[in-house]
């Protein structure tokens, strides 16, 4: 051996020293598990995000539901067994319990090791914290909830001055030019034509309006539903803006919870508005459907696409918007979109039926 030159054994201890490092500046501890005989190893990370004795024994599998809330061990046991059925690998946002009763966030990941015979004998994976990346996930999303509520409480003022005020005063200026057409003889002619033009722009500007009021705060959505509150809009853009929509609905719940289906009709809104500015065809579907234990509303166009991705890291807050709002609500988005093929909009939500 050449002076100074580390022994083998030196390098294996200086390397699962760096190894353990390594872990403790990640936060991810390692584990292997062989099931024959519930023979489980820790890494010295892991022990620590377990809040666990590094001189005792680790958990074994059969005990460790005391690990995790029961939520988070049914997925995680589910998980383990499909491993050991299939050599399927896993990957879980987990809660764990630690031995002084604190819960940590962690990811659990697993993955099958076969023997020469190619029968599974263990598996292995690693356990990361990541406690303080859900905490600040959880207070960002708590933040974007109230923007929303503030968002949508301005909606509601916005649309009553609409309706209460501007909109009240269009109508008596209706009613003020067909007094003033009364008051002419019939013969000015050109001023009855001028006037009945004035009416109908001021007609036009009610109905504006309206739709306006309607968009910001729809009252259907109240009182008659989602449903209802789908069809009216689609049927309100397609006059507005001479296009054909096609709003379908099926085993929609009777009662939808309100946060869920105002969160739906701004998705529909904001989907259609897009689709109707970019997508640079004039017929679009939008089907509203109950499954089993969700509501999943879905927008189609044949038009020209967009980059996603392109779309999600650009300036504009859309897609962001909804997203967050599905978010709130226990939701998920989910786009595609191919160049001269079209976009499809999916919103899928979790709902209780009654």
């Amino acid at each position: 051996m050449i002076p100074g030159t580390p022994s083998p054994r030196e390098s294996l201890q200086r390397k699962e020293s760096e190894l353990k490092e390594a872990q403790r500046l990640a936060g991810v501890g390692s584990w292997q598990w062989e099931p024959d005989t519930d023979t489980v190893e820790w890494s010295d990370e892991l022990y620590r995000i377990a809040g666990r004795d590094p001189s005792l024994p680790a958990v074994s599998y059969q005990d460790h539901s005391q690990l995790y809330t029961r939520e988070s061990w049914d997925q995680l046991r589910g998980a383990v067994e499909t491993a050991l059925d299939t050599g399927a690998p896993y990957e879980l946002v987990l809660e764990m319990i630690r031995a002084d009763g604190a819960h940590r966030w962690v990811t659990g990941r697993g993955e099958a090791q076969r023997d020469d015979t190619g029968r599974i004998a263990r598996l292995r994976g690693t356990v990361q914290d990541i406690t303080e990346r859900k905490r600040a996930e959880e207070a960002l999303s708590s933040m974007n909830g109230r923007l929303i509520e503030a968002q949508e409480s301005e909606r509601a003022r916005i649309a009553r001055d609409l309706h209460d005020d501007i909109g009240q005063r269009l109508a008596l200026l209706s009613m003020a030019l067909e007094q003033m057409k009364r008051l002419l003889p019939d013969s000015s002619g050109e001023a009855h034509s001028f006037l009945d033009a004035l009416q109908k722009q001021a007609a036009e500007i009610i109905s504006d309006v309206q739709a306006i009021s309607h968009e910001l705060h729809p009252p259907r959505l109240l009182h008659l539903g989602v449903v209802s509150a789908m069809r009216g809009f689609c049927g309100e853009l397609s006059a507005q803006k001479d296009v054909e929509i096609d709003f379908r609905h099926e085993n929609v719940p009777a009662t939808v919870p309100p946060d869920l289906s105002l969160c739906l009709f701004r998705v529909l809104q904001e989907a259609l508005h897009n689709a109707v500015r970019h997508s640079q065809v004039r017929q679009f579907d939008a089907h509203l459907r109950g499954t089993q234990d969700a509501v999943d509303l879905t927008i189609r166009d044949q038009g020209v696409g967009f980059d996603v991705e392109a779309a999600s890291r650009g300036a504009g807050l859309g897609l962001t918007s909804m997203k967050e709002r599905l978010k709130l609500v226990g939701g998920d988005l989910f786009i595609d979109s191919q160049a001269t093929r079209g976009t499809t909009v999916l919103a899928r939500a979790p709902v209780r039926r009654s």
